[in-house]
């Protein structure tokens, strides 16, 4: 699928509704086409993420427009896991793609996946987003790799973040008692 392609497709799933479609029609159809996505749309996706087209600015604060086109990241990578963590793992160092990427690998539901978001917590200094979307990640996947992370990022965290680190600390809490087997 071509950059325009997909831009159009975006546009249409963070668009309005409109009057011809109900809710379940565009349902449907959005799921019609999420079905048919590869892993060959990755760098169009990163690409596009990257450097918005102007269509983007239509949509308010660009969450619409960044949840749509994060929920294909998430369904290409749910193909292939080992392949889209590897071909996205150069962009979690660009904070034009870091936030986005980060929750969309959350959303893979899987425990490998925080292995390559850990490796970001080498970097200077996050936003107070992208350490959110990092504890959401790791709530969503939970397991021992989520509690390393949890308390990797406890660390790295600035002490004058207090509102995050008390978010990290419950995660944390609720990830180490799922652990606990007499839970």
């Amino acid at each position: 699928m071509t950059r325009e392609q997909l831009i159009e497709r975006i546009a249409d799933a963070a668009g309005p509704l409109g009057p011809f479609l109900t809710l379940e029609e565009f349902h449907q159809e959005e799921e019609r086409w999420l079905s048919e996505a590869s892993l060959e749309w990755v760098g169009v996706l990163i690409e596009i993420l990257m450097n918005p087209p102007e269509i983007a600015a239509q949509f308010p604060w660009n969450e619409n427009w960044n949840y749509a086109l994060g929920e294909i990241l998430v369904r290409c990578g749910q193909l292939d896991v080992p392949t889209f963590l590897r071909e996205v793992e150069p962009f979690f160092h660009d904070h034009r793609a870091r936030q986005t990427l980060i929750w969309v690998v959350g959303d893979l539901h899987r425990p490998e996946a925080l292995d390559w978001l850990e490796a970001i917590l080498t970097i200077d200094r996050l936003t107070p987003q992208e350490y959110d979307e990092l504890v959401y990640a790791c709530e969503v996947v939970g397991g021992p790799s989520a509690c390393r992370v949890l308390r990797r990022m406890r660390k790295s965290v600035p002490g004058e973040m207090t509102s995050l680190l008390r978010d990290i600390e419950s995660a944390l809490s609720i990830a180490e008692s799922s652990l606990d087997p007499s839970h």
